[in-house]
């Protein structure tokens, strides 16, 4: 099958890749040729398909095969030690600031029990209700230190969903 190339797609394959217009026609033929069908998209109310090569992403408009836009593919192979060691950072972090967070939550949770041993043996029902609300705060304490490690889980979790996007 032929394509055709519009003249945007023209004007990118020459910026971007260096494609002298003159022989972009037969160029965009070949690299069709030679690319892999990815996925059906809708823009503007046109099906559009997307094809794929090592090099190059084409959009094509599938009523009329013309190839609409070429994009260079991007090598982030580079990106990978970044990834890697801003991985091991987040990481490092997180562990810290849990273990800080734990231990607080141990220290909180002692003097639970001793704010409920103190009420125990309290038999004034005024110093009873002031033990109780004590307790209360510190409860509320330890849901607030637990939601903030759960938010540092969820921090390295979409680190890691965010870096096998480029992986």
């Amino acid at each position: 099958m032929k394509y055709t190339p519009t003249l945007h797609a023209i004007e990118r394959a020459k910026h971007r890749l260096g494609i002298a217009p003159v022989e972009s026609q037969r160029w965009f033929n070949e690299i069709m040729r030679k690319a892999a069908y990815l996925f059906t998209q809708k823009n503007a109310g046109k099906t559009q398909a997307v094809y794929e090569t090592e090099e190059v992403r084409l959009i094509v408009d599938t009523t009329s095969h013309t190839i609409v836009t070429i994009y260079p593919i991007l090598d982030t192979t580079f990106l990978k030690p970044v990834f890697e060691r801003e991985g091991r950072r987040i990481k490092r972090e997180v562990t810290r600031k849990t273990r800080a967070i734990e231990l607080r939550i141990a220290e909180l949770t002692v003097e639970k029990g001793e704010r409920m041993l103190a009420k125990a043996k309290a038999k004034n029902p005024k110093t009873r209700d002031l033990i109780q609300r004590e307790i209360n705060v510190i409860l509320t304490t330890i849901d607030v230190l637990e939601a903030e490690m759960t938010r540092e889980f969820d921090r390295l979790d979409q680190f890691t969903k965010a870096v096998s996007v480029y992986a």
